[in-house]
């Protein structure tokens, strides 16, 4: 997230000391790790050869091929909109959510050497001066669209629950905005999704036949799009305007 202090909101904590975005200290904490932004890709392998190729590029540090210049125009709109996002949903979720702080997030290395994740944000929601809960946001600005996501996607189910377990948290605010409205959804830690998506890492690490990659893929896409299907709406109708 590229914060610009000036203009976040009150409720807004940044962080302080930590390696730019996409610097090389920022690169250097990722390498050798899956980390949060790559777990999107499991769920559209959709060959053996595909399949090889990305284990080489995860584990193996062979380079990705580069992104197309449209696709990088998608990123940089995403990144450019962050913060607009939070700053939207921090003065639209105080009556939804309760007394709701979010911190600007390092990036957590997990206590299992090859994981890693850098959530957009870290929230709090306090009663009174009583932590009441706490957990990780995730922001998505579709450049393509515009729009906000109707029903978030079920390929980032896996990144958060990342996020989550690297953080240490058990809570995921996911967000997805657009210029003329908001939505935003919460969902609670459930151990067994957890054990699906650390079962499709350890397989994928592992570099299993393919053909057992493809049955933990499946359970994967089956049970993020329940996490998504039954995701607490933090917002009604069409969204925050």
């Amino acid at each position: 997230m590229h914060i610009h202090t000036q203009n976040m909101h009150p409720r807004f904590v940044p962080l302080t000391g930590a390696p730019e975005q996409l610097s090389d200290a920022w690169f250097a904490q990722r390498r050798g790790r899956l980390t949060g932004s790559k777990y999107s890709n499991l769920y559209f392998i959709n060959s053996e050869e595909e399949y090889d190729e990305y284990y080489g590029i995860v584990w193996e540090g062979k380079p990705r091929p580069p992104f197309s210049e449209q696709a990088k125009q998608y990123m940089a709109y995403g990144r450019k909109h962050e913060d607009i996002a939070l700053c939207a949903f921090l003065n639209k979720a105080p009556p939804v959510v309760g007394d709701i702080y979010v911190a600007e997030s390092p990036f957590y290395p997990h206590t299992t050497s090859f994981l890693g994740a850098s959530p957009d944000g870290t929230y709090a929601i306090y009663d009174g001066e009583t932590l009441k809960e706490e957990g990780i946001v995730e922001i998505k600005c579709p450049g393509k669209t515009k729009r906000p996501y109707t029903t978030f996607k079920y390929y980032y189910v896996a990144q958060t629950y990342a996020e989550m377990s690297c953080a240490g948290m058990r809570n995921a605010i996911a967000i997805s905005w657009g210029p003329n409205n908001m939505r935003a959804w919460r969902w609670k830690w459930d151990q067994s999704v957890w054990n699906i998506v650390c079962n499709m890492i350890e397989g994928f690490r592992k570099h299993v036949p393919y053909s057992e990659f493809v049955e933990l893929q499946d359970k994967l896409l089956q049970v993020s799009k329940h996490v998504v299907d039954t995701a607490e709406r933090l917002h009604k109708g069409n969204g925050f305007k």
